[in-house]
């Protein structure tokens, strides 16, 4: 695995972050959703998907992602940027990780690079069930309360406070 493939979603996180710029609402704490993700994200290592795990439907990332961690309870839901193989521009994207922090990308299978927040289950619940859709960061129809820092970091990974 290519080093610098590795943190490309993180270089372009963060300068996507940069280039959007301060403007924000008082009530923001993060400028963006690239913001947020730039402050509280953390790498994961990308890995091919265990055979164990059936490949969800294409464009449903945080349906796949999320109905994967709530099946097996060893894995972790996080949201975030990734770069797909071949395409060198990061996506927003859902992804599991292991406690070793190897992706389980039941979407692509493997990409070439993934930098994401792992968030609580019972809050990724609670905001799908609120939201009537799947997906956390990006939620505008509740005011988008990541970038309230109203967000629920999974306890056991390395960016939980």
């Amino acid at each position: 695995m290519n080093s610098c493939v590795q943190s490309l979603a993180r270089q372009q996180v963060t300068e996507f972050a940069k280039m959007i710029g301060a403007n924000r609402p008082a009530e923001f704490r993060y400028n963006n959703i690239y913001h947020l993700v730039a402050c509280l994200g953390q790498e994961h290592t990308p890995q091919p998907l265990p055979e164990d795990v059936r490949r969800g439907e294409k464009k449903l990332c945080f349906m796949n992602a999320y109905q994967l961690a709530e099946m097996r309870k060893d894995l972790i839901y996080v949201e975030g940027y990734a770069v797909a193989k071949g395409l060198p521009i990061a996506f927003i994207h859902a992804w599991c990780i292991d406690r070793n922090d190897n992706v389980i990308d039941p979407t692509w299978g493997e990409g070439d690079s993934y930098f994401g927040i792992p968030l609580d289950l019972d809050y990724v619940r609670h905001t799908i069930l609120a939201r009537g859709m799947y997906g956390v960061l990006d939620n505008m129809e509740q005011g988008f309360p990541a970038l309230r820092g109203e967000l629920s970091i999974a306890k056991r990974s390395k960016c939980a406070t």
